[in-house]
């Protein structure tokens, strides 16, 4: 098929195939192009995205005697045509008009978009681009859809075949053999060639099947992605939309949610997939059903166009509002802001440098540079500058009238003439500038000169900056800190107000802190800092002494507490353990003895003979009469020093020292 594709002006175009004219978006046509294509006999297909009057004009109702069908976005107030002919879609509708199948997606300013397959074009007209000459195989839906694209393709030139569950056997070998000697180009089958098949000279792949199985896409397109010495590359044709569910073949692929059910490409749900739809537009006749494999789920194409849409709402969920843009005024030559069709801001601003987020530079009427919200809040009015950028982690680069760059903090607002480098520890963010960090507290901190970035640390909750300018009012937690290595300043995850000075680690690793005001704080992961004193107490409350006192009782008993109930799960956990591999069972190997569940090894064989367990401890023999008792986990209960062991279910176990000489424990 030859298409003929005719620019009108503006958004409007035409295509002519060979039995149509397609004509998107008629506004203008200085040419008269559209009504040359009057003249002739090919009946009119008007489709029309949106309203705006440079998309739409009501003259294509001039047209009417001639036109097929109007293909008309559904908030386009275009009436005029008889019911017959008129065809309204929203996003993601399909319709069938004759043999034609449209198909409306959304766009990326207003209204939609559409995707026509008309007279054979969207299959076939795809191997004559980009495959023409090569030998491929063609994965169909069904036998009939098999037989039909073969049929297609032949009446085109293409020598092809196709091979489904009904070709006699000894025909099927003599057209894989043509197949493999090049009289066939390409091979059209409906699940024969899935797996097994060896051709490494295959030069392309169409997928014209949807499917939902990963295995089965992997296995269709890996039957041109083998090696041979005659081919460069192998040409992937998805007709079917298959790359936008599972990817390339080459990424990685969550193979556990795939197996257990959980996952079908890359978003839709086993629970979706087994009780949504499985047609907008009408089911497949019973036997476009059949299929070679009973547990292969055969879908429409406008199921698979769900499973995307389901997809994209996914994505479109993770966002929860549109992106903001900026949107010109030609008649007063004014920007202004809009979120979607939303307009936030009316066309006000002299010139929009940049948009990043919730934020927008501008130039304001006066003339001045500055940073506004999205509802047009001024957040910064940086005076008469030549430029402004968004740069990445909110940082501003400002050009002065003078071409000098400075570089503004829109945390804080602070401005740096170098470029700042961000560092971010835990989620604690320092500013490098030059040899020197600044924090994006409110209130400003620099390090000591030089300090490397690896000499800052991290610690769960706060980080640690080496500094010896420590204040001498800072009173130390422990009076035997070593005032020139221990103490330092730290910046607390999740506080903005400054940095702080550390006074020292309590036992629960909970610390106490400064700030530059002389007021102490108690600090615990998890939580928001508490006031305990101040080095000028306010009457009625306690000193430094008094507040830390009570705090490092209370942090021993909290830290006592809490590795008791480390033992309590760690034992918790061991005995479950135990309780899994109960029916453990000593075996040998050579000269040694071990314990192994089935095929399981639990201990691995290093002692002279183990003895069978009795509940879940055994007897050891780690040298001649040198016995001793652990547990079927292989940790050792009693060393291995008696003659004898004799243990009881109850956990109760003698221990001959000598004889007549006998120990008991409880374990």
């Amino acid at each position: 098929m030859t298409l003929h594709v005719t620019y009108l002006g503006h958004s409007g175009f035409t295509v002519e195939t060979d039995t149509k004219v397609l004509v998107f978006d008629y506004y203008q046509d200085d040419q008269q192009v559209v009504r040359s294509y009057a003249q002739g006999n090919k009946p009119f297909w008007f489709f029309v995205t949106h309203w705006h009057n440079d998309h739409f004009n009501r003259h294509i109702a001039d047209f009417a005697q001639q036109t097929e069908a109007y293909i008309i976005n559904k908030d386009v107030p275009f009436r005029q045509a008889e019911q017959d002919k008129l065809h309204t879609l929203d996003v993601y509708d399909t319709i069938h008009v004759g043999e034609t199948i449209i198909t409306q997606f959304g766009s990326t300013d207003e209204g939609g978009s559409f995707l026509v397959k008309t007279d054979g074009v969207s299959i076939c007209e795809s191997v004559e681009r980009y495959a023409r000459g090569k030998k491929g195989i063609v994965y169909a839906v069904s036998i009939a859809h098999a037989r039909r694209i073969a049929a297609c393709y032949s009446a085109h030139g293409l020598e092809a075949v196709a091979i489904d569950s009904r070709t006699p056997a000894s025909e099927r070998r003599e057209l894989v053999e043509d197949f493999r000697r090049g009289k066939v180009k390409v091979l059209v089958n409906v699940d024969i060639f899935s797996e097994g098949f060896d051709c490494p000279d295959v030069e392309f792949v169409q997928l014209a099947r949807p499917t939902l199985s990963l295995a089965k896409y992997l296995q269709q397109v890996g039957r041109g992605l083998r090696r041979s010495a005659d081919k460069a590359s192998c040409m992937l044709i998805d007709n079917v939309g298959l790359y936008r569910i599972f990817g390339l073949p080459a990424r990685n692929h969550d193979w556990a949610a795939m197996f257990e059910g959980r996952m079908i490409g890359n978003a839709l749900s086993r629970a979706r997939a087994e009780t949504g739809r499985l047609s907008v537009s009408g089911p497949l006749p019973e036997e476009e059903r059949q299929r070679e494999d009973e547990l292969e789920m055969v879908i429409t194409h406008d199921r698979l166009m769900e499973a995307i849409r389901n997809r994209e709402e996914a994505e479109e969920g993770k966002e929860s509002q549109a992106a903001l843009k900026s949107c010109p005024d030609r008649r007063s030559s004014r920007w202004g802001l809009k979120r979607g069709n939303k307009i936030t801001v009316s066309p006000c601003y002299l010139q929009v440098f940049d948009i990043q987020g919730n934020r927008a530079a501008v130039r304001l009427k006066d003339g001045q540079a500055g940073v506004v919200s999205a509802s047009g809040e001024p957040e910064v009015i940086l005076g008469y500058c030549r430029r402004l950028k968004f740069l990445k982690e909110e940082l501003l680069a400002v050009t002065d009238t003078a071409g000098t760059v400075s570089y503004m903090d829109m945390k804080t607002g602070r401005t740096y003439r170098e470029k700042p480098v961000v560092f971010s520890y835990g989620g604690v963010e320092l500013l490098r500038v030059g040899e020197t960090f600044h924090s994006r507290t409110k209130k400003a901190y620099a390090s000591m000169n030089g300090l490397h970035k690896d000499s800052i640390c991290f610690y769960e909750y706060y980080l640690k900056i080496p500094d010896y300018r420590v204040p001498k009012s800072c009173k130390l937690v422990d009076s035997v800190w070593s005032t020139v290595f221990d103490v330092f300043a730290c910046l607390l995850a999740g506080d903005d107000e400054e940095v702080y000075w550390c006074c020292g680690r309590l036992a629960d690793r909970s610390i106490v802190v400064m700030d530059g005001a002389g007021r102490y704080y108690h600090v615990e992961k998890g939580k928001r800092k508490r006031y305990i004193a101040a080095n000028l107490p306010e009457p009625g409350e306690q000193d430094f002494d008094t507040a830390v006192k009570k705090l490092k009782e209370e942090a021993g008993q909290r830290a006592e507490e809490t590795d008791r109930q480390k033992r309590r799960n760690e034992e918790a956990k061991r005995r479950k353990r135990l309780e899994e591999i109960r029916d453990a069972l000593p075996y040998r190997m050579g000269m040694k003895w071990g314990l192994k569940l089935g095929e399981r090894i639990i201990v691995p064989p290093k002692y002279r003979k183990i003895l069978p367990p009795v509940g879940v401890y055994c007897a050891f023999e780690e040298s001649a009469c040198r016995w001793g008792v652990m547990a079927l986990d292989g940790k050792v209960m009693v060393e291995a020093r008696y003659q004898e062991v004799d243990i009881e279910n109850n956990g109760t176990v003698h221990l001959t020292v000598i004889p007549g000489k006998v120990k008991t424990v409880k374990l």
